[in-house]
């Protein structure tokens, strides 16, 4: 009993003495809260304006408006055809968007394959997500295929016209954001001097499946035809979790390089088709200001 007395004694005056001083108790604990939430905000804040600066700052370098690029196309020892990939800028006020284009052509006399379509995406430095895409297939350019984003609904658009009657029209929604050919295309250019691996929601044949890239932040030096000397590359790897029939049946893993600098242009790629191993091989270029690896290197010397 003795020591419960003196033990309900201490509560007691314990009790006593932080009535006398609760304000005080009051102030330290809306400073502490003040300080934790505050430091909490500013943590926030600056994550956020991070996140933007470099949401901001997409693939700035990989955006040229007059940009042209132009590949050959290899199955072994044969050439298959030509691709070429151009950059427009859309509309002068709005520096931020772009129209990139592939236009995809097989080679004359090939008594197997016959291709030929147009790949139009718009890509934007801000969202580098799907937005609009547009394939036009066929010679006479009367079979298309288009693909819009609706980021209020977030519901993709999906549909097919031949003549420019309408044949088939689909809509499928997607919780996150979608990539088309050409934004896999920038993304990869953007990233390629990252160590990363990401998988990427793909919008292919009336469907969302998959794409994976592994960016190892590896470098190489590749010789393509478009420079004079061997340059330097950064080195990816993927696959492609899905089978495009609109691109000459493209499927499964794929490699690529791009320069080691900030253009970052596309040198070459390894991918499958139905075929079997192509690879595509940059022939020319375009490019305003572009001074590459192999051309440094080779100032240095004279």
């Amino acid at each position: 009993m003795r020591h419960r007395c003196i033990r309900s004694s201490g509560i007691q005056s314990l009790l006593e003495k932080l009535d006398g001083d609760w304000w005080r108790i009051g102030i330290l604990w809306l400073l502490a809260m003040l300080i934790r939430y505050g430091l909490a905000t500013c943590a926030v804040v600056c994550f956020v304006n991070t996140m933007s600066a470099q949401v901001g700052t997409f693939g700035h370098d990989r955006f040229l408006d007059g940009e042209v690029l132009t590949y050959k196309v290899k199955w072994s020892f044969f050439r298959l055809g030509t691709v070429v990939i151009r950059q427009t800028q859309i509309d002068s006020a709005d520096p931020t968007r772009f129209l990139v284009s592939m236009d995809v052509q097989s080679a004359q006399g090939l008594p197997f394959i016959d291709l030929h379509f147009i790949n139009q995406s718009v890509v934007s430095l801000v969202n580098p997500g799907m937005s609009v895409e547009r394939i036009i297939t066929g010679k006479d350019g009367q079979d298309r295929t288009t693909y819009a984003f609706d980021s209020r609904t977030g519901t993709i658009m999906m549909s097919d016209s031949s003549n420019g009657r309408l044949v088939r029209a689909e809509s499928v929604f997607a919780d996150c954001p979608c990539y088309d050919a050409l934004s896999l295309f920038m993304y990869a250019r953007r990233y390629a001097d990252h160590d990363t691996s990401v998988i990427l929601p793909t919008v292919n044949d009336f469907d969302v499946k998959s794409t994976e890239i592994r960016f190892t932040g590896e470098v190489e030096e590749v010789d393509v035809d478009a420079l004079p000397d061997f340059s330097r590359a950064r080195k990816f790897d993927g696959n492609a979790l899905w089978v495009g029939k609109s691109f000459a049946g493209m499927k499964g893993p794929f490699r690529g390089w791009v320069s080691d600098d900030e253009a970052a242009v596309p040198l070459r790629a390894e991918i499958e088709i139905f075929l079997g191993s192509i690879v595509m091989e940059l022939e020319s270029y375009r490019r305003k200001g572009w001074k590459t690896c192999s051309d440094s290197r080779q100032a240095a010397t004279h």
